[in-house]
């Protein structure tokens, strides 16, 4: 099992404990297309719909493979990819929604159970527009983190209840 990492620290990945023999960065169109037809299952948790990017990932999927999409890019926005990448490889393409409130709170109980944690930068509410560059710039490599609470109780605006 592979796992495609948008971040060249695959040494980071590593520590995460992905259960895969190789990482593959996202960024490195060279690397993915050594990869083409070669998964069973392509999982694209990009939420953009950059046609030449969506076309690597559609070609990495194996002859009678599914391509999954579950990255939601902006309702306006459409895919578009060759008919024939798709059919000369007899590929499924499929979608789904995730992150329901049931299956978000599954998510959370087998996390505390397992004592998953994520890993985050985080940030002060008055270092935010550091943050906002930061993630507008693509640089975490995970997630990020506005701290609310402590701004919040120094102005009066925090709420117990």
């Amino acid at each position: 099992m592979s796992k495609t990492a948008n971040t060249n620290d695959s040494d980071a990945v590593t520590r995460l404990g992905v259960s895969g023999h190789e990482v593959i960065s996202s960024l490195d169109m060279t690397e993915i297309d050594k990869h083409a037809s070669r998964y069973n299952v392509i999982i694209n948790t990009l939420s953009v719909t950059n046609e030449k990017l969506w076309g690597h990932y559609v070609d990495m999927t194996a002859p009678g493979g599914t391509f999954v999409q579950v990255g939601v890019p902006p309702i306006e926005e459409k895919f578009s990819f060759g008919a024939f990448q798709i059919i000369a490889k007899n590929i499924a393409i499929a979608g789904s929604i995730v992150g329901s409130r049931k299956e978000t709170q599954a998510t959370l109980e087998f996390s505390a159970l397992h004592n998953i944690l994520p890993v985050c930068e985080f940030f002060s509410f008055e270092d935010f527009p550091k943050a906002f560059d930061h993630l507008e710039h693509g640089k975490p490599k995970f997630r990020c983190v506005v701290n609310c609470e402590e701004y919040a109780k120094k102005h009066g605006l925090y709420k117990t209840e």
